[in-house]
């Protein structure tokens, strides 16, 4: 059997209305978009750092800020590098001495012990290379010292907050934007199956947790005097 019926009986779509009923069809690729222009406008509103204004050379760490402090105020981070660099300065003003041996390695001896000048993260980093004695050496700290870094992160975090550096500690306001790109990306997962094309939805909402994430790294805001 064998029907049909002649040509123009039945109109064909436009190319508009195709274009109409794919964007109805695949809406959800329009939310990364979407949640790239508010991310960019929560950024531009509370991540971006204010203008620094007129800018003057200085020969002195600011405000006698120590240079962990102006590490992490540089990419409002507190890295290892930050760390070693508070040693290298204890050791100018006469806390510890640094010899080297031959094979890579260094002995730190203590000289001074705390005094009132001291930060609360430099008499923590003290305390933590010196714990079981007034000489060590690298190679003992290697294995255990790690443990210590995520209290001397937040000493020093914190130190630069109450002096009013920044709006919110950095790695909190990060954690809290990767927490809401984890959020996300579980939204997408776990809803596929209400949409008729669940791939589709969860390509968007990989992609849009994708571009919090980015974003999550931005979002540290200084204060006037911590831009400066």
């Amino acid at each position: 059997v064998v029907a049909g019926w002649p040509s123009g009986m039945v109109s064909m779509p436009t190319r508009r209305q195709k274009l109409i009923w794919f964007f109805q069809d695949n809406w959800p690729l329009a939310v990364p978009l979407v949640v790239l222009l508010l991310m960019t406008w929560i950024w531009w509103n509370f991540g971006r750092d204010l203008p620094r204004g007129t800018i003057s050379v200085q020969y002195e760490p600011p405000e006698r800020l120590t240079p962990a402090e102006v590490g992490a105020l540089a990419d409002d981070n507190v890295d290892l590098k930050d760390i070693t660099a508070t040693i290298v300065d204890l050791a100018r003003r006469g806390f510890l001495t640094i010899e080297e041996l031959k094979g890579k390695e260094y002995i730190l001896t203590r000289r001074k012990e705390s005094e009132p000048g001291l930060k609360p993260h430099e008499s923590l980093l003290l305390k933590f290379l010196f714990q079981d004695g007034g000489t060590v050496s690298l190679s003992d700290l290697e294995n255990k010292f790690y443990q210590h870094l995520p209290g001397l992160k937040t000493a020093i975090y914190d130190g630069l907050g109450k002096q009013g550096y920044w709006w919110g500690r950095p790695d909190r306001v990060r954690a809290f934007w990767w927490g809401v790109s984890a959020a996300v990306f579980a939204t997408g997962w776990f809803s596929a199956g209400v949409f008729p094309d669940p791939l589709v939805f969860v390509f968007s909402m990989m992609v849009s947790a994708g571009i919090i994430a980015l974003f999550a790294s931005f979002m540290p805001r200084k204060t006037p005097q911590g831009a400066r």
